[in-house]
């Protein structure tokens, strides 16, 4: 299925920018294969569409973002609308907010990795060696249930 490619907007790479000056992995128009979105951040699964007003105004151009979204959330990819003018007036509490989240998905898209590597072959994960994660860092991002701290 071909998906046709769109002009960059202003919008889009200004915020390309931002992201790229956080040292966030930004990919420009990524295609996949349902559809083309406006940045792509591949480290944390995150889709980024840079919105009109439009998107919010015609209920056509509302329903065709909901099967644009279908094909993300099937892939495991979240999708975040910005509207233009919400860039134009916050670009840097924008780009420090996704970096943020970036770096929380990033963490949690590791775990999950090592889950199903661990369910799927624990033995070779025990011989493997690799930095040991901090439990102390998942306790505190409530990723961790600590049984002792409740029966207190």
């Amino acid at each position: 299925m071909g998906v046709q490619l769109k002009n960059l907007t202003e919008e889009e790479l200004i915020l390309q920018k931002a992201l790229i000056m956080r040292g966030v992995k930004v990919d420009l128009h990524y295609n996949d294969g349902h559809k083309c979105v406006d940045l792509f951040l591949p480290e944390a699964n995150i889709d980024i569409e840079v919105d009109g007003m439009y998107h919010l105004t015609k209920a056509k151009q509302i329903l065709s973002d909901f099967k644009r979204e279908y094909w993300s959330q099937k892939e495991g990819r979240h999708t975040l609308h910005i509207l233009n003018i919400a860039l134009e007036k916050n670009l840097d509490l924008i780009a420090d907010a996704i970096k943020e989240v970036t770096c929380e998905l990033k963490v949690l898209l590791k775990l999950e990795k090592l889950i199903k590597e661990t369910i799927a072959s624990p033995r070779k994960l025990q011989t493997k060696r690799s930095t040991p994660l901090s439990i102390d860092l998942y306790k505190k991002k409530g990723l961790i249930f600590d049984r002792k701290l409740n029966n207190q």
